[in-house]
């Protein structure tokens, strides 16, 4: 697990004992974002106050060096392109979306379409590249590599976040500033169904391991788990004492989510059979 915020440091962490591991000094004097890369475990990105991505090796805790054009463009948000090794996909304001194969250190593409500014970025865990982009007005479904749009789609509402089910085809949750999360088909942008919550969610994510199992914290730090199939709740995991969720995540194999909270703090949930 690794976890970052206000220091600029990202820790790496043992997700089953939740001891601190390694600590990797980026730098930078805020970090807005980190990921590893789902086909290599070893290398961890991070996006910071500056606008530039960084990837670093974990074992070693030393960068990996990438190209001037991406150190030149001011980073939005950035994802690892879970079926093509070394490749992540950036969105710049100066150059839209770039796709990068940091093992060769050279831009293998672009995303059609001005996408600059843009805040929002997920690739699709079934598969074929499809990767879905936008801001918070509007999302776009690209098939990239055949560089074509597959849909958009304008909700009406201010997007906060959007995430794929890896494990149901075509499946795009989202979720808003204002109003319940909703799934959309992201192979045609068609409403499916809202999520009934209460009141609008602050990070949404799917379960690896578990068809159609969605975990939704809400604004006043409260966190479930639904089905996205039906909409209705199935289990409700605990509150986080009132604090807002910033971010969730699962672990691969299922077993454990991952909260961040505003007050700095990360929370390990168990998954039993949700």
């Amino acid at each position: 697990m690794a976890t970052a915020g206000a220091g600029g440091d990202i820790y790496l962490w043992d997700l089953r004992s939740a001891m601190h591991v390694r600590t990797i000094d980026t730098r930078e004097s805020q970090l807005n974002s980190v990921a590893f890369d789902p086909l290599n475990r070893n290398v961890v990105a991070a996006s910071g106050k500056s606008g530039l991505v960084h990837l670093w090796d974990t074992e070693s805790g030393l960068p990996i060096i990438t190209s001037d054009v991406l150190t030149q463009a001011t980073t939005t948000v950035f994802a690892f392109n879970p079926f093509q090794r070394g490749q992540i996909a950036v969105a710049t304001n100066q150059f839209g979306i770039m796709l990068w194969d940091y093992v060769k250190n050279l831009s293998v593409g672009t995303v059609p379409g001005n996408q600059r500014q843009g805040s929002l970025l997920a690739f699709d865990p079934w598969g074929n590249d499809i990767l879905a982009a936008g801001s918070a007005d509007t999302v776009t479904v690209w098939n990239v590599q055949e560089r074509r749009t597959l849909a958009s789609i304008a909700p009406g509402a201010r997007i906060r976040s959007i995430v794929f089910d890896p494990l149901t085809r075509n499946t795009l949750a989202m979720a808003f500033e204002d109003g319940p999360p909703r799934i959309y088909d992201s192979s045609n942008g068609k409403f499916v169904r809202s999520i009934e919550t209460a009141m609008p969610a602050s990070a949404v994510a799917f379960n690896p391991q578990i068809r159609n199992s969605l975990a939704v914290a809400l604004t006043n730090g409260a966190l479930d788990v639904w089905d996205s199939s039906t909409g209705l709740r199935v289990h409700e995991i605990g509150r986080t004492d009132g604090q807002p969720i910033s971010a969730l995540a699962y672990s691969s194999d299922g077993t454990r989510l991952v909260s961040a909270a505003q007050d700095g703090a990360a929370r390990i949930w168990p998954v039993l059979d949700w």
